[in-house]
């Protein structure tokens, strides 16, 4: 008989009353409120405006993500008005990466809080790095 794995849940991210699970790339679960992604994301607030089949338990409405737990952890803790752990980004390329997620989930106070941290850590950066993120971003104080 082989044993099932129990799914790990981000200890800041499993509420009970929680809709829907994000699974990130590593396996970290994370159950919590449509409604509250849908404040922050105009990406979760088209997905969910599709029209659903009769409300099932979160345990069934279970999304794949392709990012990994940092940045979704880094992501849900500021649509959630929570502190963000910034300093877990340790180079810019994890920055690169949660602005890019950021972006691509139309998460706008994400991006901002995400662009004050790169522009807070530009001294010191690879310059060629740093132009490309800040040519892609529109950080135009950051492409000189």
């Amino acid at each position: 008989m082989a044993l099932t794995e129990k799914p790990v849940f981000h200890p800041d991210f499993d509420d009970d009353g929680g809709d829907v699970t994000l699974v990130a790339c590593d396996g970290m679960r994370f159950r919590v409120h449509s409604t509250q992604l849908k404040r922050a994301s105009g990406w979760f607030r088209s997905l969910f405006a599709i029209p659903q089949p009769e409300r099932r338990a979160a345990s069934d409405r279970t999304l794949a993500m392709s990012e990994d737990s940092l940045i979704v952890e880094i992501l849900l803790d500021i649509s959630f008005a929570l502190p963000p752990n910034v300093a877990r980004l340790e180079s810019l390329s994890d920055l690169e990466r949660a602005l890019l997620a950021a972006e691509k989930y139309e998460m706008p106070a994400a991006l901002e809080i995400l662009a004050q941290t790169v522009r807070f850590r530009a001294e010191g950066q690879d310059p060629w790095h740093l132009y490309a993120v800040a040519k892609h971003f529109g950080f135009g104080d950051l492409e000189t």
